[in-house]
Formats: C-alpha cells, sequence, structure tokens
C-alpha cells in the first residue's frame, strides 16, 4: 500500500534534519533528490515504488546520493509514525530476492553438485531441508516487518 506524500511533510523532514545537524548543503541536495523521486512516483511512496526507482537509478550520476536521500526520508517517516516500517529497506530486500524459480533452479543446481560430491542421498535431503527451513524463516520475518 502507498504512501501519499504531502507538503506538509517536506517541511517537517527539513526540520528533523535540521535537528541532526545536517549541513545546509546536504539538506538542500536531500530534498532536492527527494523531489526527483517524488515526481517519479506522483507523491507516493511504497517499497515496490522504491524498488523500481532504484533500479531506474542505478548507474546514474549521484545515485549513491539519491538513495541515501531516500533512505533518510524512509528513516524519517518511521520515526514520525508516518510508516510502521522502513519502506526502503524493503525495496531493497526486493530487488535482492530471487524469485521462486531463481530458488529452484539454484537448489536443483545444488543438489547436482553435492552428488557429483559424492555426498549420500541423507546428506543431500537434510542440507536441502535446511535451506527450505531457513527461506520459511526469512518469509516469516519479513512478514512481521
Amino acid at each position: 500500500m502507498a504512501i501519499s506524500i504531502l507538503p506538509q511533510h517536506l517541511n517537517s523532514y527539513s526540520l528533523w534534519l535540521q535537528k541532526r545537524q545536517y549541513q545546509s548543503n546536504t539538506i538542500r541536495n536531500y530534498l532536492q533528490d527527494l523531489k526527483a523521486f517524488l515526481a517519479f512516483s506522483n507523491f507516493q511512496i511504497s517499497s515496490e515504488i522504491i524498488k523500481n526507482y532504484i533500479q531506474e537509478i542505478t548507474g546514474k550520476n549521484n545515485s549513491k546520493r539519491h538513495l541515501a536521500s531516500l533512505s533518510s526520508f524512509c528513516q524519517f517517516l518511521v520515526n514520525q509514525h508516518i510508516s510502521q516500517s522502513n519502506l526502503f529497506r524493503k525495496g531493497q530486500r526486493k530487488i535482492r530476492q530471487p524469485q521462486s524459480n531463481d530458488i529452484k533452479s539454484l537448489l536443483m543446481q545444488y543438489q547436482e553438485q553435492l552428488k557429483k560430491e559424492n555426498k549420500s542421498n541423507l546428506t543431500i535431503k537434510n542440507y536441502l531441508n535446511d535451506i527450505h527451513q531457513y527461506f520459511d524463516w526469512l518469509n516469516q520475518n519479513e512478514s512481521q516487518e
């Protein structure tokens, strides 16, 4: 679900940065970067929009600063109870997570490698079971954020 960003959020964010003693140039740049993101997102923010934005700007000039600005703004949203979780972190995770088909393919490759290493069927079964349990745990902890 996307959160609508209002003009007063930008003013509050600027004050929030000032209270944390950010330099005036940094505040100006962060606000400028945030406005570029908001133009991209039509003044909406969600982990999915952030994921798309990260993919859009990666490798472009000042992309690291833009991402630092957006990360800071997401922390502001959590701090001000506008968002329950850090949307920037969730957006980053969505990029890093392999798709379920990729996971299945990787597990099959891993299984074949274990067979080449002459691991017993029981060992292979236990290794794969451990990996599945880890993914289950990971999914449960993500949904709790």
